[in-house]
């Protein structure tokens, strides 16, 4: 289990689904608003190659602790 409070700036975790119909969720910590979405992004998306994962979504992006 990962809590975005925990994690740093510009890193991810991933954890199972649940009850979702994904079977991974990817969490991203942005450094703050816009300035490291790039970089989180990239990172998502680097991890998720590594991990052979044949779909990505990001549906709600700046929805958490650093951007209420």
């Amino acid at each position: 289990m990962c809590i975005a409070a925990r994690m740093g700036a510009n890193k991810l975790c991933i954890t199972a689904g649940g009850d979702l119909p994904a079977k991974y969720i990817i969490h991203l910590v942005a450094a703050h608003r816009n300035a490291g979405w790039k970089t989180v992004i990239a990172n998502c998306l680097h991890e998720a190659e590594s991990k052979k994962f044949t779909c990505v979504a990001f549906p709600l992006l700046g929805t958490g602790i650093n951007d209420c």
